[in-house]
């Protein structure tokens, strides 16, 4: 199973946040981060109980990366 990545950013208006699917076209767009956020938490946990992986990656207001968050356990490293 892919790895989904969820970018939590300001909207291209700047009137509000936008949970956003990278690579699948998908956004939902909310009034509020922390709306964006708690979405975008449950569709990462959603994702790992059906066995993937997922990330979030919340942006700042000027657009740079505040933190990001893991779910699931990452893929072992290997020397190589």
């Amino acid at each position: 199973m892919r790895r989904l990545i969820i970018d939590v950013k300001r909207t291209p208006s700047g009137a509000g946040w936008t949970a956003e699917w990278r690579g699948l076209g998908r956004h939902t767009d909310y009034d509020t981060k922390a709306r964006a956020l708690a979405q975008a938490q449950l569709e990462a946990q959603t994702h790992e109980l059906r066995g993937g992986l997922a990330q979030i990656v919340v942006h700042k207001r000027d657009g740079r990366i505040q933190y990001e968050a893991t779910f699931g356990a990452d893929p072992r490293r290997s020397v190589g």
